[in-house]
């Protein structure tokens, strides 16, 4: 029984990834209260993480086979949108978003 729980566990595990990354502004500061959302876009399923003084963010269990979309937002200035692939081999992957303060929306 023990080994079929662990075998689960470790099936389920093959199929989710995660991503993290570091907020900045254009000139490389950290940007730390950052809104970063990631966009599932099968689903349109949205999740929301409030980065910390070091303007780190990070999402788990993300299914494999889903693209998602990701972008910060730092007192209503938006980043531009990055995409993780449905295609990325990854278990692990890095995005850092970078937000333009000089530009208004």
């Amino acid at each position: 029984m023990i080994a079929l729980v662990f075998w689960v566990g470790l099936a389920s595990s093959q199929h989710t990834r995660s991503v993290h990354g570091t907020v900045r502004d254009q000139q490389g500061h950290l940007l730390a209260g950052s809104v970063v959302q990631i966009q599932n876009d099968s689903t349109m399923q949205i999740r929301s993480y409030i980065t910390q003084e070091d303007a780190t963010y990070r999402f788990e269990d993300l299914p494999t086979d889903v693209r998602f979309r990701l972008q910060a937002v730092y007192r209503h200035h938006f980043g531009e949108a990055r995409h993780l692939s449905q295609f990325s081999s990854h278990r692990q992957d890095v995005i850092d978003l970078t937000i333009d303060l000089s530009q208004h929306r």
